[in-house]
């Protein structure tokens, strides 16, 4: 089983990243301050973003919200 990232390491990724400018350029926003918020204003462009179903269940869900992040992705 694969044991998921903490937190904090995840933070000290992203301040990284910001650091030495991978995550410069454009986001992707959902245009909504509600979600924007949450993910610091968007999703960087030129970064891999991992989305998972929770559940076996959610498998359609999880496949419909990337192609949603694609399509804003590509106007």
């Amino acid at each position: 089983m694969i044991r998921p990232l903490l937190p904090e390491y995840l933070q000290a990724l992203h301040q990284s990243a910001v650091k030495n400018g991978a995550l410069a350029g454009n986001l992707v926003t959902f245009g909504t301050d509600a979600i924007d918020s949450r993910i610091e204003g968007g999703l960087a462009q030129r970064a891999l973003h991992e989305v998972f179903a929770a559940s076996v269940g959610d498998g359609s869900a999880a496949a419909a919200f990337a192609m949603m992040i694609g399509m804003r992705a590509c106007p």
